[in-house]
């Protein structure tokens, strides 16, 4: 009974915890991968509902710093099965707001001395795996997850 005649406010209260639970930055690990797939670096990509996003790498002593955005990905196919869903999962997914959205990362970061390290990264959901370029040499992006973590 308690709950029907304070209604309104438990709606505002809840509605706040939602709010500030979207708008905290989450973050993800990432380890970067050489040729021989050796670990030769790690960072922290980080996640918020506000655009651009943090995203800090540390190879060796050099620590690069930058942000990354994301941009969505049309997919026909997928297009297509959202649309056979039903005219509200077909709109999320042309808003960019469908969970298997694929989306495009990529960020651009800098070291102290201005050296430019550049990574691109395809996920759907939360980031998986990708790229980073470094002076020509070409590194593997990589999230451990439970399924690639003793075997990247």
């Amino acid at each position: 009974m308690y709950i029907y005649k304070n209604y309104p406010q438990v709606l505002k209260t809840t509605l706040a915890v939602g709010v500030m639970l979207i708008l905290t930055a989450c973050q993800q690990d990432f380890i970067l991968l050489d040729a021989d797939n050796t670990v030769v670096g790690n960072g922290i990509l980080e996640v918020s509902a506000n655009s651009p996003h943090p995203v800090h790498v540390k190879i060796n002593d050099r620590e690069f710093s930058g942000n990354w955005k994301s941009t969505r990905v049309y997919e026909a196919d997928e297009a297509k099965r959202h649309r056979l869903l039903g005219s509200r999962s077909y709109r999320e997914y042309m808003q960019g707001n469908a969970r298997d959205q694929l989306k495009h990362g990529q960020a651009n970061l800098t070291d102290q001395n201005g050296t430019e390290m550049v990574c691109d990264f395809y996920y759907r959901g939360q980031p998986k795996s990708g790229s980073c370029n470094l002076d020509g040499t070409v590194l593997k992006l990589v999230v451990p997850t439970l399924e690639n973590e003793n075997n990247p």
